[in-house]
């Protein structure tokens, strides 16, 4: 399960989620925590993210994740949030309603760009 969407049934079955390619610096970059949010998972994520920089830094800011930077940090990390169900529900409550935030951005865009696409003459469907 490597694809937007394959890893929903995961999510589901899961209080929390492990960023895949985010904690070693071998180039991947870490992927898109934000199905995994949707799907009301306390997210944990490693220092590498430049694929998803800007997302990864608001979450840290907002406390809508977890970052680690060590192997001890996150064993540390998930045994307590593990344990903390109270903790992790607040998580998850941010981190849903961030989630939602940013899936509807497309849409806001498509709304703002329509009309000017309109006057180009480009349907919105097919933009």
């Amino acid at each position: 399960a490597d694809t937007l969407g394959e890893l929903g049934l995961f999510y589901r079955l899961s209080s929390v989620a492990c960023i895949g390619r985010c904690f070693s610096n071998d180039g991947g970059g870490g992927h898109n925590p934000i199905e995994a949010m949707q799907l009301n998972c306390t997210v944990i994520f490693g220092p590498h993210v430049k694929n998803f920089q800007e997302i990864y830094d608001e979450m840290f800011l907002m406390k809508t994740g977890l970052r680690v930077t060590t192997e001890d940090e996150f064993i540390q990390t998930l045994r307590r949030i593990l344990n903390d169900a109270k903790s992790r529900e607040e998580i998850q409550k941010k981190a849903f309603a961030f989630a939602q935030d940013k899936a509807n951005v497309l849409e806001r865009v498509m709304n703002t760009l329509s009309p000017l696409l309109s006057r180009a003459g480009i349907s919105r469907e097919a933009a």
